[in-house]
């Protein structure tokens, strides 16, 4: 309420993620449209979404729509953060890292910009990113970036699979990811996305041997900046296991 008496590390945490809020603009959206129609709000306790789970009736996380699971810092922690994580696959959405519910964890604080924010897999989230997004070490890209909330508002997505396979349905279209032995194959069919450059990061991927984003055969990239020379080109990182592309909205 009063900026200019917290110090520069809170005001850097807080502008780092009233850009992550703005970048989930069009999952919010969509989130927004199921509050509009069937009255299911946007935060949600987590018995909404795990009502047969007695250790999710509690009151120190929350869902963010149906994909997002926040333990929230409320103030600095000397000790460990106690995150309990529900029935089914979550990836940290800062490290990606893959973990497997019915489990509690000790997670330990790396500050304001780091707090527990998991991702229930599988899911795409559809992002819109900005001239200011972080850089591939934050794993977002940077792009040339849209109207805030113009339609359309997506320039990426994060693609968070499940036995190497994902889906999202979406009211304008279909976004689908799968991987057979290597073989990637990526359908985005979005009637608003029609030839605007699309990004997609594609979390723990194990191995590609070609990549399609729809009928076209993606050209293998020697870095993630030769990748966004041009579209129809794909990066995979394999020691992060991502696999960055570069193509246009059909």
């Amino acid at each position: 309420m009063r900026p200019w008496k917290y110090d520069a590390e809170m005001l850097a945490a807080f502008k780092f993620y009233t850009w992550l809020r703005a970048s989930l603009v069009p999952y919010i959206r969509a989130c927004g449209r199921v509050a509009s129609a069937e009255g299911i709000p946007i935060l949600r306790a987590l018995p909404i979404e795990f009502p047969t789970d007695a250790n999710a009736y509690r009151d120190d996380e929350y869902m963010f729509g149906p994909s997002i699971m926040v333990a929230p810092l409320v103030m600095e922690e000397a000790g460990p953060v106690r995150v309990y994580l529900p029935e089914g696959t979550w990836f940290n959405l800062f490290t990606h890292e893959r973990k497997s519910g019915k489990t509690t964890m000790a997670e330990t604080s790396k500050g304001w910009e780091q707090m527990p924010v998991y991702v229930r897999a599988p899911v795409i989230l559809p992002l819109r990113l900005g001239r200011n997004s972080p850089q591939p070490g934050h794993s977002y890209f940077q792009s040339a970036g849209t109207a805030l909330y113009s339609n359309p508002a997506i320039d990426a997505f994060q693609v968070f699979p499940v036995n190497d396979a994902a889906r999202t349905d979406f009211p304008a279209g279909v976004v689908s990811y799968e991987n057979n032995q290597g073989a990637v194959v990526l359908q985005i069919k979005m009637d608003d996305l029609c030839m605007k450059p699309i990004h997609c990061e594609i979390m723990d991927v194990r191995q590609v041997s070609r990549v399609m984003a729809g009928e076209v055969t993606l050209t293998a990239a020697s870095s993630w900046q030769k990748m966004m020379e041009r579209p129809e080109q794909y990066y995979y990182e394999r020691a992060a296991k991502t696999l960055y592309v570069h193509s246009m909205g059909r």
